[in-house]
Parts: C-alpha cells; sequence; structure tokens
C-alpha cells in the first residue's frame, strides 16, 4: 500500500476528473487554484465516510436482526476483548447467508478488525468535522447546480 500526500498528488494534474455527486456528470476541471483542489479532497473524504457510515448502518441492521446470533463477524464488532481472552462464538448458518447476500457489507466486515459503536461515531464525527471545513461553493457543478464535484474514484490509484 502506498501512502500518498493526496493535495500533493493533485497539484502535479492539470487537468482534474471529477463528477458531480448529484447529477453524476463526469467532466475535466482544467488547472484548478489551490481553493478548488483542496474543496475537491476535503469532499471526495466526506463521501468516503458518507460510504463508510452506509455500511455500518447495515451492519447494525442485519446484527438487530440476528439477535441472538454469536457468529464470529458479528461479536468481534460488537464486543471489546483482548488477543488472549476467549469468546462465546459458533457459526450461525442463516447470519452467515444473510451476510453473504450483501457481498459489499460482507467484504467491509471481513478486510478489518473493528468494534462497530466506536468506529461509527468516530467516522460520523469526523464526517460533520470535514463537512464544517468545506466550502462546496468552489465545486459546485456547473451542469445542475445541485450538487458539487467529487474527485473521480480510482484517481488516486492510476498515479503510482
Amino acid at each position: 500500500m502506498v501512502l500518498m500526500n493526496k493535495q500533493r498528488a493533485l497539484q502535479e494534474i492539470d487537468n482534474v476528473p471529477v463528477l458531480c455527486s448529484s447529477c453524476g456528470q463526469l467532466t475535466e476541471l482544467l488547472a484548478p487554484n489551490d481553493t478548488v483542489r483542496s474543496a475537491l479532497i476535503k469532499a471526495s473524504y466526506i463521501r468516503s465516510f458518507e460510504r463508510q457510515i452506509a455500511l455500518m448502518h447495515r451492519a447494525q441492521k442485519l446484527f438487530e436482526g440476528f439477535p441472538t446470533s454469536r457468529h464470529p463477524i458479528k461479536i468481534n464488532h460488537l464486543y471489546a476483548h483482548s488477543s488472549t481472552e476467549r469468546l462465546d462464538v459458533h457459526s450461525d448458518r442463516e447470519f452467515a447467508k444473510a451476510l453473504a447476500d450483501d457481498p459489499e457489507l460482507n467484504i467491509f466486515l471481513r478486510q478489518g478488525s473493528f468494534l462497530l459503536p466506536v468506529r461509527l461515531a468516530a467516522i460520523t464525527k469526523a464526517r460533520e468535522s470535514w463537512d464544517k471545513q468545506l466550502d462546496d461553493t468552489a465545486i459546485q457543478c456547473a451542469a445542475c447546480n445541485r450538487g458539487h464535484y467529487l474527485i473521480e474514484p480510482g484517481l488516486f490509484d492510476h498515479l503510482f
């Protein structure tokens, strides 16, 4: 995994590919200034936070639908424990099937170990903080005037 300074990486791109958060129009911003570049990065982080929050709400709904389940995925994300502590977990076919029916959520819950309530609170707080810092007037969509531009998903993956 490559760590990068997205602000610096974005400065090296003359024409920045973007898409509107509302109408979905793809376009390029020609030589955007630093204010626009900064707003694009903030807006893209906010969108990432929103996706994570939506996934965590789906996880909560799944967990609530199986209140007695002791499936390892559910236990791992709801209860804090030390690495030496043995938890009461067991397989649950119905839970596993419901999780498999939502591939995006399945991947999200399996890609890392985190406490759902703690992470949801932290990401929600981060989203609110970044939202207060964002002046989206600099990146308002010229086509629909409702949404704002976001950096095209995957842009940074193509830089390295």
